[in-house]
């Protein structure tokens, strides 16, 4: 088991700063701290109940034939993470949005016909319908993205927010500031900052932008 460079903050707080180190096969480890040190958030990390807002969590060694760690379904087609980090999508290949890139991958997302996926090494891939420039992902080390019906938005390791794509109702017109996640839904986006806010942009039908304080 490897973590190399884990980081996560809860809002403003910052619970875990740059951690890694590696267990052997065999290897007994104990996380040892007074209460709030970040044992419990580490530990989630692993278990892969959460995502780390930085760094990686990776096992040595080959996992089952197989196996998947993630899987997003949109209307007519799916796709898949492996455990060994390939992706596989399936359905209708219409605009070639099942035609997965090969490589080792991290991340995931699907939209209504394009897909978006996180290379191991930080870059951006996107395939599918392109008709709106939602497939044309920026260059850069990406940390998170999310696909919607025709756009894209992603953040960068650094925490810049990138939207592309369909812009008819100022979807892809991304707030300025530092995120951590970052969600698409048909014509809007919602976006958590590093300070805990959220924002919202895009079609306000129903107050989809009137994010909560």
């Amino acid at each position: 088991l490897v973590i190399d460079s884990v980081s996560h903050d809860f809002g403003a707080l910052s619970v875990l700063r740059e951690i890694s180190f590696r267990v052997a096969p065999g290897e007994t480890v104990a996380l040892v701290g007074p209460s709030g040190c970040g044992k419990s958030t580490l530990l989630a990390i692993l278990a892969g109940l959460l995502r780390p807002m930085s760094g990686r969590v990776a096992t040595i060694g080959s996992p089952p034939a197989g196996s998947f760690t993630r899987l997003e379904a949109a209307e007519n087609f799916s796709c898949g993470l492996r455990g060994d980090g390939t992706l596989a999508c399936w359905g209708n290949p219409a605009q070639g949005r099942t035609l997965a890139p090969s490589g080792t991958f991290q991340a995931l997302s699907v939209g209504k016909a394009h897909a978006c996926a996180i290379r191991s090494d930080g870059a951006l891939l996107c395939w599918g319908d392109n008709a709106s420039g939602q497939s044309v992902a920026p260059a850069g080390a990406f940390k998170r993205v999310s696909a919607g019906f025709y756009h894209t938005c992603a953040v960068r390791t650094d925490g810049e927010l990138r939207c592309f794509g369909d812009n008819v109702f100022l979807q892809s017109k991304a707030p300025v500031g530092l995120y951590d996640e970052v969600s698409t839904g048909g014509f809007h986006s919602c976006a958590i900052k590093k300070d805990g806010t959220l924002l919202c942009w895009g079609y306000d039908g129903y107050g989809l932008t009137s994010a909560p304080a």
